[in-house]
């Protein structure tokens, strides 16, 4: 009913607030009452219904925070949406790159397993490598990519050990 209501031609700003705030109310009410508390196989109860609840409502938070950061922008300051949607990628980047510096080693798995999989056919004899003891894995070096091909193909963290010639 309130996304019908929002549809409305001629609402003012913040009746749209208004009624997307009612419908995120709405929906997080109607996804909490779908995914009740479960219990566990142990007996412990979980609170499920309760998050998936909120970060439905914090969504609508969002896009109502976004739609207030436009209509500031398009109003007050007479920009276009070419230039938010150019500020939106330059923060973009700057968080990714923030994120990069803060995690190395997940973004750089992560690149190397994109790789990996566009360049390697497949994760052949993954299934030899052991669940949790340890294992010593001897690629073959047939190119200089073994180390990327490797990360990319075990879901577990490796140490190498490389020689260094003189």
């Amino acid at each position: 009913m309130f996304a019908f209501a929002i549809a409305i031609h001629g609402l003012s700003f913040l009746q749209v607030l208004l009624l997307l705030g009612a419908l995120g109310f709405m929906g997080g009410f109607s996804l909490s009452r779908f995914n009740r508390p479960d219990s566990t196989p142990t007996g412990k109860r979980t609170h499920k219904g309760s998050v998936i609840a909120f970060a439905n409502f914090l969504s609508f938070v969002g896009v109502i925070v976004a739609s207030a950061i436009y209509s500031g922008a398009t109003h007050y300051l007479h920009t276009g949406l070419g230039f938010l949607l150019h500020l939106d990628g330059s923060d973009v980047t700057c968080r990714t790159i923030y994120t990069v510096y803060l995690l190395p080693d997940p973004c750089c798995g992560c690149c190397c397993g994109l790789h990996a999989y566009a360049v390697s056919p497949g994760r052949e004899g993954r299934e030899n490598v052991p669940a949790r003891a340890g294992a010593l894995l001897t690629p073959n070096h047939v190119s200089m990519a073994d180390a990327v091909l490797l990360i990319a193909s075990i879901d577990r963290p490796i140490r190498f050990l490389m020689f260094k010639g003189s």
